[in-house]
């Protein structure tokens, strides 16, 4: 647990950094799968998984089980390969996601895992509102104590207990 709580700290303080901007690091591909590879991004601590297209796409790439590789027309993605990934923000309802897309080698329209949970209503950059996801929301209002069972006799009534349980304990001392 304190494992997740450590890259999920990582992953929020890096996309707080990156709200307004993008960043091109390189990465390096740590595990490799049919639908796409997992990213290490040293600069920042983050561990990502990038989609790329499927086979029956342009541009798309055919896992290769033998040798545990990507392969495409174009390059092939394998274990420990690097790669330059842009690195932004998306917003989302609930929070503020960190979107990595593999510019370098060109392998056409990656997505990150972000983007695939977000589903395909995904807005571009420049559209959708401008709220703050990070913002709180306002509270609930209390409720009231009576809705608890309790009122103000149930509070009067365990300060009166206790101040009673005072009064014998400073009596036994005395005795």
């Amino acid at each position: 647990k304190a494992q997740a709580c450590e890259r999920a700290s990582a992953e929020l303080y890096t996309a707080i950094y990156l709200r307004d901007r993008q960043a091109e690091e390189d990465a390096y591909v740590m595990r490799v799968a049919a639908a796409g590879v997992t990213l290490l991004v040293p600069r920042y601590g983050l561990e990502s998984f990038v989609f790329v297209p499927s086979a029956d796409e342009p541009n798309g790439f055919k896992f290769d089980t033998a040798t545990s590789t990507l392969m495409s027309k174009t390059c092939s993605l394998g274990m420990l390969d690097k790669v330059k990934v842009r690195i932004g923000t998306q917003k989302h309802p609930t929070r503020l996601r960190l979107a990595l897309e593999i510019i370098e080698p060109e392998i056409g329209a990656s997505r990150s895992s972000a983007d695939m949970n977000a589903g395909s209503d995904v807005e571009s950059e420049g559209g959708g509102d401008d709220e703050d996801p990070l913002r709180k929301k306002p509270r609930r209002a209390k409720k009231d104590a009576g809705e608890f069972g309790l009122n103000d006799n149930g509070r009067a009534e365990r300060r009166e207990k206790a101040r009673k349980r005072a009064a014998r304990n400073a009596r036994s001392r005395k005795n």
